[in-house]
């Protein structure tokens, strides 16, 4: 993360703290959602849609200098997917997805990145369908980033699924994305254009895809591309920093004018200001 980035979202963080615990409950003028989901489930809880308001969870987009290239002819493709090995994240379907993969010819190497309950169940799966010598489990990363710039193509077969920070982090780095339509997923990619969406628990659709981009790095690199300029322009750390520290604005510019009895509007200005200013 750059200099940059990480005072503004140091000050988005000391700014949320001093401000949310205030005046977004208080005031019941707005509430600050990550995800869509999250919106309906305010909407449950009774609150006015027009009071929530969605920023998206943001992800630093490195420079194009530092990715490395997708599918490029002088290594075995990898696949691979990355996250808590838990049964809601789907990885069986992406076992079976890579074996018809492998059965159709293709030369390709999978990667499952991460630990979780399912670790000893998905090892076992893999020998199961023969292709133990062709799958490489990297349990505990430090964190994603390598193991997602080791992957041409990256998959999200998840059953449930929120925002999907580490789809976004793929996309950022310029991988192609074939993920699950659920939850949040159609939020973050356009279908064959920022990546490509398969039915959930559907491993022949999930192949197919693994496929298509297999057989065309061309069209692989263009989706790859696209995902990640729809990062920078939509889930960009800036991005997100610039949209939350916008969302404080209002309600601090709202709540000045907040009608309170016994000429508590003007208490309430200065009590805006004092907050503000600390």
């Amino acid at each position: 993360m750059s200099g940059v980035c990480r005072w503004l979202s140091a000050f988005t963080r000391s700014f949320r703290a001093r401000t949310e615990s205030n005046f977004l409950d208080r005031s019941g003028k707005y509430w600050r959602a990550v995800r869509r989901g999250e919106r309906a489930w305010l909407g449950r809880m009774g609150v006015s849609a027009d009071r929530v308001v969605v920023v998206p969870g943001g992800v630093d987009v490195p420079d194009v200098q530092r990715l490395v290239g997708v599918l490029e002819p002088d290594h075995v493709p990898s696949v691979g997917t990355a996250g808590p090995l838990e049964a809601v994240k789907g990885l069986p379907y992406f076992l079976n997805a890579a074996q018809k993969v492998l059965a159709a010819g293709r030369d390709a190497e999978f990667l499952v990145a991460g630990a979780g309950p399912e670790e000893n169940n998905l090892r076992r799966l893999a020998g199961e369908l023969g292709i133990r010598d062709r799958v490489t489990f990297l349990p505990n990363p430090p964190d994603f980033s390598d193991a997602l710039a080791a992957m041409d193509v990256f998959c999200l077969p998840s059953l449930q699924q929120g925002l999907g920070t580490i789809m976004l982090e793929a996309k950022s780095l310029a991988r192609p994305v074939i993920a699950s339509a659920v939850g949040g997923v159609c939020s973050v990619l356009r279908d064959g254009e920022t990546g490509m969406v398969v039915p959930p628990e559907d491993s022949a659709a999930l192949a197919g895809r693994m496929l298509s981009l297999l057989d065309d790095p061309v069209a692989a690199r263009t989706i790859g591309e696209a995902g990640r300029r729809d990062v920078l322009a939509r889930f960009g750390t800036v991005t997100m920093v610039e949209r939350t520290v916008s969302v404080y604005k209002e309600v601090i510019r709202t709540g000045e004018v907040l009608k309170q009895p016994g000429g508590g509007a003007r208490n309430k200005r200065r009590k805006l200001s004092r907050s503000a200013a600390s």
